[in-house]
């Protein structure tokens, strides 16, 4: 099996200074629980429900960019890398 074929190909992005209520409202709004950071560059973090405090997480969040409260590194691959290699990355 392939990432390709497990993988969403709508993928919704944030920047970094994308503030964190909205990253949250961005979630809340398209029924997802995590956000691709990219900047010219590209992906350079990922964003989770769970970073930004969940549901309660509103004084988590004040304050704060989504460049604040992402993952960083990312590891990307391409499509047809096999599932098994993915999740050994």
């Amino acid at each position: 099996m392939r990432v390709q074929d497990v993988m969403s190909t709508t993928v919704h992005t944030v920047t970094p200074t994308t503030t964190a209520d909205v990253a949250w409202n961005t979630m809340r709004l398209n029924g997802i629980r995590h956000l691709v950071v990219t900047d010219s560059t590209g992906a350079i973090g990922l964003v989770s429900e769970r970073d930004l405090g969940g549901r309660r997480g509103a004084k988590a969040r004040a304050g704060h960019s989504s460049g604040d409260l992402m993952t960083s590194p990312v590891v990307v691959v391409p499509p047809d890398t096999t599932v098994r290699r993915a999740a050994n990355l």
